[in-house]
C-alpha cells in the first residue's frame, strides 16, 4: 500500500505532503524533535513517470530544505523496494546529499533483510517484518491527528509572500530564485 502516491498527482504534491507532515512533526511529536527522524521509503510503485516529474532544481530545493532549513535530525534514510531502473535516479538523488547524509541512506531489495539491520523490529510496522501494528493502523492514528490540526493547517495556508512588495534590485542565488538583504538602514 502506497498511500502517498494514491493521493499526490505529482511530486509537487508529495514534497507539500512531506512538508506537511514536517509541520505535524514539530506541532505533535516531541520525539521527532528531540531524537530525530528515519525515513523509510517504499518505492514499489515508483514509475518512469514519477522520475520525469523530478527536475534537478526541485531535487536540489527539497533536499536543501531537509538538510538545511529543516529543524529534525535525520538519522537515517531507507529507500526499499526499489525498481531496477530508478538506479539511477538515486545516483542522481545521492549526488545532491551531503557527506554526512549520503553515509545515512541505504537501499533494501525485496527481501528487506538489511532494513531489519538498521531499524529495531520494535519500531518497524508489520507490513515490513516488524512488531509495531500496521500501515492501515498508522494511517487511521495520522488521520485523526491531521484532523485534530486541520484548522491550522488551513489557517497558515492563506499566508504566502507578496512579491510585489519586494524591493526592485534583487540577487538571483541561482537556487531559490531573487533574494535580497537590507545592509543600510536610514534612521531619523
Amino acid at each position: 500500500m502506497n498511500v502517498v502516491l494514491e493521493l499526490c498527482s505529482s511530486i509537487e504534491d508529495v514534497i507539500l505532503l512531506d512538508v506537511l507532515l514536517h509541520d505535524l512533526l514539530l506541532i505533535d511529536d516531541p520525539y521527532a524533535c528531540i531524537n530525530g527522524v528515519i525515513y523509510l521509503v517504499d518505492l514499489s510503485c515508483f514509475s518512469a513517470s514519477h522520475i520525469l516529474q523530478f527536475y534537478p532544481s526541485i531535487l536540489k530545493k527539497s533536499l536543501t530544505y531537509m538538510e538545511n532549513s529543516l529543524p529534525l535530525r535525520v538519522k537515517a534514510m531507507g529507500l526499499i523496494n526499489m525498481p531496477a531502473f530508478a538506479e539511477q535516479f538515486c545516483n542522481l538523488f545521492m549526488s545532491f546529499l551531503s557527506k554526512k547524509l549520503r553515509q545515512r541512506v541505504f537501499f533494501c531489495s525485496k527481501k528487506l533483510e538489511h532494513l531489519k539491520e538498521r531499524i529495531p523490529l520494535k519500531y518497524l510496522p508489520e507490513d515490513y517484518g516488524g512488531e509495531n501494528g500496521s500501515l492501515s493502523n498508522v494511517c487511521e492514528d495520522y488521520a485523526k491527528t491531521w484532523d485534530k490540526y486541520r484548522q491550522f493547517f488551513q489557517e497558515n495556508s492563506q499566508f504566502g509572500v507578496e512579491e510585489h512588495l519586494r524591493p526592485v534590485k534583487m540577487i538571483n542565488d541561482g537556487m531559490y530564485g531573487m533574494g535580497g538583504s537590507f545592509r543600510k538602514i536610514d534612521v531619523d
